[in-house]
């Protein structure tokens, strides 16, 4: 189960690059996804807790991380971006499932209720 890390504002053409790659995973009729905001050894650890959670139905869920969150578009923030959350599941219906906090984020079995959620949404 790969990751998609998103470019930053400061890579070239990253906002435009950074905005395209992400509505591409989130549109995926067949997929949910979690994106992960920030970064630093805390985000890590939420990473690995989330990616491992992923590999249990790889077909299905796929992780997106997001180092730089000024690079989404107004509406991306508006649709999948919360203030004081470090990760957040997009359902099947394109819509924030569940937001996690960063003490959420690095506990498996709230990622797994987070991507239940997610998979029940239609």
């Amino acid at each position: 189960m790969a990751i998609m890390i998103l470019p930053r504002t400061t890579d070239p053409g990253g906002n435009s690059t950074a905005q395209a790659q992400l509505q591409t995973v989130v549109d995926d009729v067949l997929t949910v996804v979690m994106i992960v905001y920030g970064e630093g050894t805390d985000i890590e650890r939420a990473i690995e807790v989330i990616v491992g959670r992923a590999t249990a139905k790889p077909q299905i869920r796929r992780v997106v991380w997001c180092p730089d969150p000024t690079v989404l578009s107004t509406k991306q923030k508006t649709s999948y971006f919360r203030d004081n959350k470090v990760a957040v599941s997009i359902g099947l219906a394109d819509q924030i499932a569940t937001e996690l906090d960063l003490v959420e984020a690095q506990s498996g079995l709230s990622v797994e209720r987070a991507f239940v959620k997610a998979e029940a949404q239609v």
